[in-house]
């Protein structure tokens, strides 16, 4: 969560438009063949028919969290590469939530599903930009007279985000990433981030360590 949000905080929703379209058309393009290859190679090898397909979902998504970290570690998330690539990581993040829906209820896949989870992601982005322009700028003015206000609010919002994406039944990753770009613009955004960033530093660690 700390890692996404900061990573939202320090890339521009301009930059994020500039690459969305090479992002949505290139990400579909790797799922499908990395699922496609995947799943007939497990056949082939003598997989079932539904393991098979476990493993071309699992082979076809990458970790956001890991790739992220990798790209913000090597300083590349700001260049044309690092935002394309986490335009195709975003862009998996929805697709997963799409198809854990429809794996949810396989004997009642309908496009009623599908459209109503892309409806609650349109609704927590719309969230994000409304109080992003009504809402946080008079907040923040407030709470920047003081520092410790100042790195207790931006933790508000990012939890806020973060459980509105649960509650949404999206993955707190694409919460965190909203509640960053609602701040980006802040005036005070320098300031955030570099109160957050030791905090991220920190479970990031501990995130990676649990991980090996």
């Amino acid at each position: 969560a700390f890692l996404l949000f900061l990573v939202g905080m320090e890339i521009s929703l301009n930059k994020i438009k500039n690459v969305g379209l090479v992002s949505i058309i290139g990400a579909l393009i790797q799922m499908v063949t990395l699922f496609v290859v995947s799943y007939y190679l497990s056949l082939y090898l003598g997989f079932p028919q539904f393991e098979a397909f476990i493993v071309g979902v699992v082979m076809a998504f990458s970790s956001t969290m890991i790739v992220v970290q990798l790209l913000s570690t090597s300083d590349k998330l700001e260049t044309l590469n690092g935002r394309i690539a986490l335009g195709f990581l975003l862009m998996q993040d929805v697709v997963v939530i799409l198809l854990l829906t429809m794996m949810s209820s396989l004997e009642e896949i309908s496009p009623y599903l599908i459209s109503f989870a892309l409806v609650k992601g349109l609704i927590l982005i719309g969230i994000g930009i409304l109080l992003a322009r009504f809402v946080f700028p008079t907040v923040f003015k407030f709470a920047a007279k003081s520092q410790e206000l100042l790195f207790l609010s931006s933790l508000t919002i990012l939890f806020l985000f973060a459980l509105l994406s649960v509650y949404f039944e999206y993955s707190i990753a694409i919460g965190s990433f909203i509640a960053g770009l609602s701040l980006a613009n802040l005036p005070y955004s320098t300031d955030i981030v570099g109160k957050v960033k030791p905090l991220k530093e920190f479970f990031a660690t501990i995130f990676f360590v649990a991980l090996g």
